[in-house]
């Protein structure tokens, strides 16, 4: 059975910060994120242009929700404030 692309994800950024932990570089957070971050734009970049905006708001409005749900802020897509 194939992995979610997800787990596929997470397992390669598991096996760099195991690397780097390995031989005794620093693990740059702010630096996995921008590079992340540029690959999902070369996703966005690749679509046709009709299509960008909305892939890009909905990318953004993913990663907020995710962010405010695990932080027990937003339950069902509902703020609790």
């Amino acid at each position: 059975m194939l992995k979610t692309l997800r787990r596929a994800i997470n397992d390669l950024v598991v096996q760099y910060v195991t690397t780097k932990l390995q031989t005794g570089e620093p693990v740059e957070v702010a630096f996995m994120a921008r590079e992340m971050s540029l690959t999902l734009i070369d996703t966005v970049m690749d679509q046709d242009e009709k299509y960008q905006g909305p892939l890009l708001a909905q990318i953004i409005g993913s990663l907020g929700n995710e962010y405010l749900e695990r932080r027990g802020l937003l339950q069902n897509g509902r703020r609790d404030n």
